[in-house]
C-alpha cells in the first residue's frame, strides 16, 4: 500500500486487493487495484462531488454514500474501468 497526503486533511492511497476479495464478489472485474481517498470533515462537499462522478458510470455500487460507525460519510464502488474506490471522511 502507498499513501500520499494531497492537502490539508486529504490523503490518497492505493492498495492491491488480495485473496478471495480480489476475484470474487458481486462483480468480478479481474482488476485488483483499490483507490481510497480520505477527506477532512471540512471537505465533505469534495467527497460528495467525487462520489457522484464515479457513480455515474459505475459497474457496481457496493455501498451508497452513507454514515458508518467509524465515519460520517463513506462509500465503496467499482468504476467503469473496474477499479474499486473507497471514499470516506476521516
Amino acid at each position: 500500500m502507498a499513501e500520499l497526503r494531497l492537502s490539508r486533511g486529504v490523503s490518497w492511497w492505493v492498495a492491491e486487493r488480495k485473496g478471495i476479495s480480489a476475484i470474487e464478489g458481486e462483480v468480478n472485474t479481474w482488476n485488483i487495484m483499490q483507490m481510497c481517498i480520505r477527506y477532512d470533515k471540512a471537505d465533505v462537499h469534495k467527497l460528495e462531488k467525487a462520489y457522484e462522478m464515479l457513480k455515474k458510470d459505475a459497474i457496481h455500487v457496493k455501498w451508497e454514500l452513507m454514515k458508518a460507525e467509524w465515519t460520517s460519510h463513506t462509500c465503496d464502488l467499482i468504476d467503469k474501468y473496474g477499479i474499486r474506490w473507497c471514499l470516506m471522511v476521516g
